[in-house]
């Protein structure tokens, strides 16, 4: 009996460690009453549940997800976001979406999916944005009649491609109509069907990637080129080396095409390409043309091209560009015939100490100069401002801020005679102090100076201002300077303790005041301000008086129409009570 016993406890012992273990799904508590989860970066293996019901926006995003199984979205049939990107996904059961037929955003990118299925798609017909990008799949689908994105009908923001696609057939996009944006990683691509994105507008931007075509396939390129082309497109070609002659040929289709905006982004050109560029795009309708995050092999050679004619030219725009050989750069003036029809240039983050007076002279058009996160300094920027002698007329806004400038004395008496200027933004510089008095322009109504160490203001400003942006700086006090126009004044991350008054700002109608050492406001302060409709008050420690608690729930409860409106979120205001008592 004794055996038997011990046989009889060993089998079932057996049987239950023979049954494998159901993992349990985790739960994901980081939910908030938007109904947003952010689920994301917790190492989360599978798909978790959520402590929320009816959730509308679930982010997943930088997990160690494997598989979407068929069941793991049953719950989350209110969705309109599911962010999955990131994770390593590998399989998706085909009816996993399947519920969420009010799912609006779709990210699966950045993730191991060797195919696509079209059945994922089937049911998803609010779906308007999609992400593939990134993953290890070679052709978008099976093809043939099982068009990948057949059913979505609405979608608008459309992304795929990764270093493995290979092709992109005739019919891979059918279905698809009417896209405002899409992305193309091909930057291996072997095919491409002429017409393939043919059918797909109004395409508002287009974004390719083909830095292997640009080597070895331009025909490739000029058929892509022809397809998505229209004049209302902003194309942005990126990855690609231009560095001669022939790789630039395929831009005769964007000319022909008519195309009107173009940005280079992660670039590396040379003279040549630029010469050749120029010369492809002669009589264009081309008005935009930008550059960004780029490596510059020349010398600014580019003489050759001043018999090309690009006379819509408006707009150009340089960011983050590396020139190798800064020391032997000439300078635009060779670009003469191209300068004098500029409206807007933007040269932001490229290491720009000078502008030299001479090309501010071919400048007779400019309303919009960014020269932003550069390396002028007062002296530098006197040269490319002339002096002060008003020669760039035409300029209604400046943008140096993030440079080396010191005083604003200098600055004032620069732009002083550019009688059409409306916005300066001279901020993240280095101004430590503001004279009594400042000449200005009469047209100017925006001024920013924040993000520098000014202590304190004074009638250095200009009476005409309606937007003044004094914030993060060193202020401890704003209450001497009046400003009858001024609309909307920003002092967040200062060092104030008390509101400004009122009665010097009789027009403003929005003060943004977060950040300081404030400790106390009521009725009284904010009666003087006669047009104020939007204050931001929030991360400050106030006093917790009984009238300013009152004061403060019977602000957010609404009880008085037409008073100021508090346009930060409620737990922003903090009070200096023990930790528990703390939110108003």
């Amino acid at each position: 009996m004794e055996s038997l016993a011990m046989l009889v406890l060993l089998f079932f012992s057996q049987g239950q460690s023979s049954t494998p273990e159901v993992e349990k799904r985790s739960t994901c508590d980081r939910c908030d009453e938007r109904l947003f989860c952010n689920c994301s970066s917790r190492n989360y293996r599978h798909v978790p549940t959520v402590t929320v019901t009816e959730v509308v926006t679930l982010d997943l995003s930088f997990n160690d997800i494997t598989t979407v199984a068929e069941d793991d979205l049953r719950e989350y049939t209110w969705l309109r976001t599911l962010d999955l990107r990131s994770n390593r996904i590998q399989s998706i059961h085909e009816w996993a979406f399947h519920l969420l037929q009010g799912l609006e955003s779709l990210d699966l990118s950045y993730n191991q999916l060797a195919a696509l299925n079209p059945v994922w798609f089937s049911k998803l017909l609010s779906l308007q944005h999609l992400n593939l990008l990134g993953n290890c799949y070679r052709t978008l689908g099976p093809g043939g009649t099982l068009s990948l994105f057949r059913s979505l009908i609405r979608l608008r923001f459309l992304r795929f491609g990764n270093p493995a696609l290979e092709e992109v057939r005739r019919g891979d996009l059918a279905g698809v109509r009417q896209l405002d944006q899409l992305e193309v990683y091909g930057n291996n691509l072997k095919r491409y069907d002429p017409g393939s994105i043919g059918d797909l507008w109004p395409l508002r931007v287009v974004t390719l990637r083909l830095r292997g075509p640009f080597q070895d396939n331009l025909t490739l390129v000029s058929s892509i080129f022809h397809d998505v082309s229209y004049s209302e497109t902003f194309l942005v070609v990126a990855d690609v080396l231009l560095l001669e002659k022939t790789s630039v040929a395929p831009f005769s289709e964007i000319n022909q095409r008519r195309l009107r905006s173009i940005l280079f982004q992660n670039a590396t050109l040379t003279d040549e390409a630029i010469i050749h560029f120029l010369e492809v795009m002669d009589w264009a309708s081309l008005e935009s043309f930008g550059l960004e995050d780029a490596t510059f092999h020349g010398t600014g050679a580019w003489k050759p091209a001043r018999q090309t004619h690009l006379v819509n030219m408006d707009t150009v725009y340089f960011r983050n560009i590396e020139v190798v050989k800064v020391f032997k750069f000439t300078s635009f003036l060779n670009l003469g015939f191209l300068l004098k029809y500029l409206r807007q240039i933007s040269i932001i983050n490229c290491k720009v100490y000078v502008m030299p007076c001479l090309t501010s002279h071919l400048l007779t058009q400019l309303e919009y100069l960014d020269l932003s996160s550069n390396l002028l300094t007062d002296l530098t920027l006197t040269e490319s401002l002339c002096h002060g002698h008003g020669i760039l007329r035409n300029l209604r806004v400046i943008n140096v801020s993030d440079n080396a400038l010191k005083s604003i004395s200098i600055i004032s008496k620069l732009v002083t005679r550019l009688d059409k200027l409306i916005h300066l933004d001279i901020s993240q510089n280095a101004y430590t102090s503001m004279p009594p008095t400042c000449s200005w322009p009469q047209t100017l109504t925006h001024l920013n100076i924040s993000w520098a160490k000014l202590q304190r203001v004074t009638h250095c400003l200009p009476l005409t201002l309606e937007i003044l942006d004094l914030g993060h700086n060193d202020l401890t006090a704003f209450h001497s300077v009046a400003l009858p126009v001024l609309r909307e004044l920003h002092l967040s991350g200062n060092k104030l303790r008390r509101l400004p008054p009122g009665w010097l700002f009789p027009s403003l109608e929005v003060l943004l005041i977060q950040s300081n050492t404030l400790n106390m406001f009521g009725p009284m302060d904010l009666q003087l301000y006669r047009k104020l409709r939007a204050l931001q008050a929030g991360q400050n420690r106030f006093v917790c008086s009984c009238e300013f608690v009152y004061f403060m729930v019977w602000r957010w409860g609404g009880a008085v129409e037409g008073s100021v409106e508090l346009t930060d979120r409620w737990d922003n205001y903090l009070c200096d009570s023990p930790l528990p008592l703390q939110v108003i």
